[in-house]
């Protein structure tokens, strides 16, 4: 199970779902809005570099990092902000098979375990989002392979035994203190020694950019997220 004493700093948020879900409806309504925020494992600590190469015996760093919203004056207020923290677990990265450091980003304080159940980075205060990258370095990883490992797979996750079963997904707090409204995110995939086509490639986009994808949808569309 999840740990209680995390859950128990987390009844407050529990009371926002329909905030968080508000949000997430005004993003999809409105194709002037950009793609919706999301947490994902990472090669290098600036973007998304979708291929890792681990060797054996030798140190290695994986990040993680949170994007967010392209920094317009149209986007819902809490998101442009940044992020007070992260809940997510991790795949793909066994104690059998690796030694492992975690630090988290700058001033964050981690809980949990991520690569069993999961984990929480908290910030003490506002984490804004990067002005040119739109990201956040929730944690860098450091890697030790103690054998030869062939085409693997970091994958983000949700918890495996969330707080609140209604927001089964990995989830970013805003910063609305003290009172923090938590938004569900997608997340994404990178390969590491792969021999083949890593099919997490093209979500590739280049350092110094702040501009996702934008997508039309319609008003049934986001109706239906809540049947």
């Amino acid at each position: 199970m999840y740990p209680d004493s995390i859950c128990a700093k987390r009844w407050r948020s529990d009371s926002l779902v329909p905030t968080a879900l508000f949000w997430a409806a005004v993003v999809l309504a409105f194709p002037k809005l950009a793609s919706p925020a999301s947490i994902f494992p990472s090669a290098a600590p600036d973007y998304y570099q979708c291929q890792a190469y681990l060797p054996p015996f030798a140190p290695t760093h994986i990040y993680v990092l949170a994007s967010g919203y392209p920094l317009l004056s149209t986007d819902p207020p809490l998101v442009r902000q940044g992020i007070t923290s992260a809940e997510f677990r991790i795949d793909g990265l066994s104690s059998n098979q690796f030694i492992i450091n975690i630090q988290p980003g700058s001033g964050g304080l981690v809980e949990g375990d991520f690569f069993g159940v999961g984990g929480r980075i908290s910030f003490p205060e506002c984490r804004p989002w990067g002005t040119t990258s739109c990201l956040v370095l929730l944690l860098d990883i450091m890697v030790f392979p103690i054998a030869q490992v062939m085409d693997g797979t970091i994958m983000i996750r949700p918890l495996a035994s969330p707080c609140n079963e209604a927001m089964e997904s990995t989830l970013l707090g805003l910063c609305d203190a003290p009172v923090t409204t938590q938004l569900c995110t997608p997340t994404a995939a990178i390969c590491f020694n792969a021999t083949n086509y890593c099919p997490y490639c093209p979500l590739s986009r280049p350092a110094g950019t702040c501009t996702l994808p934008i997508a039309a949808t319609t008003w049934s569309r986001v109706k239906a997220l809540f049947h």
